[in-house]
């Protein structure tokens, strides 16, 4: 027995020091990777290259110790796509795993239609998204509408293969015990909803057991760490003592789009406003004009409005959309015009569709949370479709409520608690899965 131990062990540590060495690999060219992005936003690269000897796998290590005591419940999951095969490292206080599928990247973009089909958000998209003015806005409607349904799928299947690719068994048995996710996607990973997959062996979902946030970038860990040493792995709480609320301005005819009016946000951001005690902007008086003018000076930001997203016309196509006035006739604000501005805001929530949508490139994808970053906001709540009115209302009123009481790894465990309580009363997914946090959690 002593000498098959002997045999084992050389080769459990070979396999490990094998993992470690695809991990540092991998890192160091998704860093490259990300290079592109920034290039796409015009901003100067924050990460500087290792060398051929950088360790990224301690420097990982060190930020999961930067949450003192809840270290032990924080994992990061890396994630790296090439033309055919998608590795996965699944790394904590305790261990590494390591996981590798074989599967072009087209692929995973056809799992994530099939979910979002199964989960019937292009229905909708249908009723409600903004569409481009290329015809008469009931056929375009009509025409998105007969194309989802069009394409039935189990939801279950959906959710089951999404799961099987994104947290495969060896990768899934690592989760137990952990609190908070941190993920590093690349190509189209952070377009899943993660928060429907069901990666324990039951029925179960992932938020049903923990938080988890998509990083902005993968460098600067330790810097990040130094500098906000006073908040991780502590209880943190929203102190928002100038928010700016907004809700469904009174959208322009003359926009190249077709922006429904959206009853429900305008009550969801009156409810906000009177909850952190400040005048909700509302139609005419949400132009962009006084949005811009605010937006600065605000330490919360609240946009319950349209977003859309814009793959050909990445940041000057997409936008938040306002009430118009004097200086802009379409009320729409670019990604490129939010990610110029000089935000103090620490948090903000996008209760618009397609907010969580970008560009995909092979490091990863740009929309408009990421615009938001590039302003200064550490933290955005991005979300990957439309809402049923009544579940968004519910579902971020709840949140601003757990946002106002210290917890840990804020401000994403606050969401995962606000999800938690919703889906009692709409179990849907479509209804409570659209949400995720952009950012460093604390």
């Amino acid at each position: 027995m002593k000498w098959l131990l002997f045999l084992l062990l050389p080769t459990a540590l070979l396999a490990q020091e094998k993992t470690d060495v695809l991990f540092n690999r991998y890192y160091a060219q998704s860093i490259e990777k990300l290079r592109e992005i920034y290039t796409v936003r015009n901003a100067a690269f924050i990460c500087q290259p290792g060398n051929a000897g950088t360790n990224y796998q301690q420097e990982v290590k060190d930020y999961i110790r930067a949450f003192k005591a809840k270290a032990p419940e924080v994992g990061v999951l890396f994630y790296s796509v090439s033309p055919d095969t998608l590795r996965i490292w699944l790394g904590t206080l305790q261990q590494w795993r390591y996981a590798e599928t074989k599967i072009k990247a087209s692929k995973l973009a056809d799992i994530e239609y099939q979910l979002r089909t199964a989960l019937g958000v292009e229905s909708l998209a249908a009723t409600r998204a903004p569409l481009a003015k290329t015809g008469d806005e009931a056929t375009l409607r009509s025409s998105i509408k007969k194309s989802a349904i069009a394409k039935p799928a189990s939801l279950q299947k959906a959710i089951q293969d999404a799961t099987a690719l994104l947290l495969p068994a060896s990768i899934a048995d690592g989760l137990k015990g952990l609190s908070h996710l941190f993920i590093i996607p690349e190509y189209n990973i952070g377009q899943f909803p993660f928060h429907v997959l069901q990666p324990y062996g039951n029925n179960s979902y992932l938020v049903d057991s923990l938080s988890w946030s998509f990083v902005p970038h993968l460098c600067n860990f330790e810097a990040f760490a130094m500098e906000n040493a006073m908040k991780m792995g502590k209880p943190n709480q929203l102190k928002a003592n100038n928010p700016l609320v907004v809700g469904n301005p009174a959208y322009s005819q003359e926009a190249p789009f077709y922006l429904p009016d959206l009853p429900g946000a305008a009550a969801e951001a009156s409810l906000v406003g009177n909850a952190l005690e400040t005048t909700s902007l509302l139609q005419a008086s949400a132009n962009i004009s006084t949005v811009k003018q605010l937006a600065p000076k605000a330490d919360l930001l609240y946009f319950a409005t349209h977003g859309h997203f814009d793959n050909s016309k990445m940041l000057d196509g997409s936008f938040l959309a306002f009430a118009p006035d004097s200086s802009s006739a379409t009320g729409l604000l670019s990604a490129r015009d939010i990610q110029q501005m000089k935000l103090k805001a620490e948090l903000a929530i996008l209760s618009a569709c397609q907010t969580g949508f970008g560009k995909v490139f092979a490091g990863g994808f740009h929309g408009i949370g990421r615009a938001f970053y590039k302003a200064g906001v550490n933290f955005s709540v991005i979300s990957l479709w439309s809402v049923n009115d009544a579940a968004t209302k519910e579902l971020m009123i709840r949140y601003l409520v757990k946002l106002m009481n210290p917890d840990y790894f804020y401000p994403a465990r606050q969401l995962q608690e606000a999800i938690q309580a919703v889906k009692k009363k709409y179990p849907e997914p479509a209804n409570w899965a659209a949400f995720s946090v952009f950012g460093f959690t604390y």
